[in-house]
């Protein structure tokens, strides 16, 4: 009897890991940036993503690079483009920069 309790208790275990690592199963709240949010740049918010969020951006407007290397993020904003402008930190260069498998790809 002890042993079937054992070997349940080890399915169980591996059930939870195997469904924590699956995308949308464990979803983190979004993560919201701006004055007064929990992140005051996209870049942070982008950091501490993992794939499958979203990131939800308030009204103001962000001077920044963004280099986004985590997959299947949803980058938006709360209010649309009229109330939320997004401009390069560095003149000449792109907002937001995709880094995939090594590779820039830049928007």
């Amino acid at each position: 009897m002890l042993i079937r309790k054992i070997i349940w208790a080890a399915a169980c275990a591996l059930l939870l890991a195997f469904g924590a690592a699956l995308p949308g199963f464990a979803q983190e709240p979004p993560k919201h940036v701006g004055s007064g949010q929990m992140y005051s740049t996209i870049q942070a918010a982008v950091d501490a993503a993992r794939s499958g969020d979203t990131i939800i951006v308030h009204e103001g407007t962000y001077s920044e690079n963004v280099n986004v290397n985590k997959s299947n993020l949803t980058i938006t904003s709360v209010s649309g483009p009229e109330d939320t402008t997004v401009q390069p930190q560095n003149p000449g260069s792109s907002v937001f920069i995709f880094v995939q498998a090594g590779r820039s790809l830049r928007d």
